[in-house]
């Protein structure tokens, strides 16, 4: 465990607790807000893996850097459908808010933060890119 924290990026860690906090906030208020339905407990299980993809990034395994990638890539798709759909006239305008850019703003630095070499060489892709 020594080993993996003198390795881990200090950005990597706070992208981890970060993802972490939201996920569990979001897990609890997805059970609140829907109780035991199907829709709640699909929910539940959607943060739960969020959960253990932010242990993954914790503990710099592979797998948690991909999904972590996925996820993140998703969140800044997601922004980037609001502009082209208020774009195209298809959606209001209030449905681009400050929020709204400020989450693909962060989600977009993100990403290009875990595509620097400091942040691959700890997850250990630098010698998968060697072979």
């Amino acid at each position: 465990m020594a080993d993996v924290d003198e390795r881990r990026p200090g950005w990597v860690a706070l992208a981890s607790i970060l993802l972490f906090i939201s996920a569990g906030i979001g897990a609890v208020s997805c059970l609140l807000t829907h109780g035991v339905s199907v829709v709640g407990l699909v929910l539940f299980a959607l943060n739960a893996g969020l959960v253990s993809i932010a242990a993954g990034v914790m503990l710099l395994k592979k797998w948690a850097y991909w999904a972590y990638i996925g996820v993140t890539a998703l969140s800044v798709m997601s922004v980037a459908a609001d502009f082209l759909l208020v774009a195209l006239s298809m959606a209001p305008r209030e449905t681009v808010t400050v929020i709204g850019v400020a989450r693909g703003v962060i989600a977009t630095a993100w990403l290009v933060y875990f595509f620097t070499d400091p942040v691959k060489s700890a997850f250990g892709l630098d010698a998968v890119a060697a072979q």
